[in-house]
């Protein structure tokens, strides 16, 4: 502590012994150092990197309903759930029964099978109107579909299986306990028949799944 000290009081007295011609080249030269340093950090600055990649920016989109969901028939088994608006205790969960109907407070049995969404929820508050709730707003919703998918090829357990509104094609292969070591995935197609027309279409793995879809994974021969 004491040298600490003395050391300083030297270095104060040598500067009071300088003579002026030093202690003016001194200033001299911080004073011509000084911008060159702020010229340098100025360039240094504005230097790029172009090995540092760009940070995209990620939006998220919500899903929206699948397309043949809008036109979906509602069949035996299904599971519905029934809402109508500011009535809760109207509110059930049904199944379609064999017959093809379901039975729901005050209007009694009412028929499903063959008919889309929309068109059973106008007949359920058409049939409500007037003579029990005024304006009825009815929301109906699939809970479970009594629908189906089929995985073949080199799938772990090739077979049928039941299809949810958001199953893609890789949802599919997962359900079917994923892929083989033979698997050739980017050759993976749909089976698909439309309008009583089959056809084969090289599938993403992002595809949709529809209604009674086969999905083929080939096997690879490299």
């Amino acid at each position: 502590m004491i040298q600490t000290l003395s050391g300083k009081i030297t270095e104060k007295i040598g500067l009071c012994f300088l003579s002026p011609h030093l202690i003016k080249k001194r200033w001299i030269s911080g004073f011509f150092l000084y911008p060159l340093f702020l010229i340098l950090l100025f360039f240094t600055s504005c230097a790029t990197y172009p090995n540092i990649p760009k940070i995209e920016e990620t939006k998220i989109h919500n899903n929206p309903e699948p397309g043949w969901l809008k036109n979906y028939l509602i069949s035996i088994n299904d599971v519905l759930k029934i809402v109508v608006w500011d009535h809760d205790d109207l509110t059930r969960e049904v199944q379609v029964s064999a017959e093809g109907s379901f039975s729901y407070p005050l209007i009694g049995r009412v028929k499903a099978v063959g008919l889309t969404v929309s068109q059973l929820e106008q007949e359920i508050a058409k049939r409500l109107s007037g003579r029990y709730i005024i304006n009825p707003q009815v929301t109906v919703t699939v809970e479970e579909y009594h629908r189906f998918f089929y995985v073949f090829g080199q799938v772990k357990k090739p077979g049928r299986y039941p299809l949810e509104a958001d199953t893609t094609v890789l949802k599919a292969i997962t359900t079917a306990e994923g892929a083989t070591d033979k698997a050739a995935i980017n050759k993976t197609k749909i089976v698909r028949e439309e309008n009583g027309v089959r056809k084969e279409i090289k599938a993403k793995m992002t595809d949709l799944v529809k209604p009674e879809d086969v999905i083929i994974v080939p096997e690879s021969f490299f």
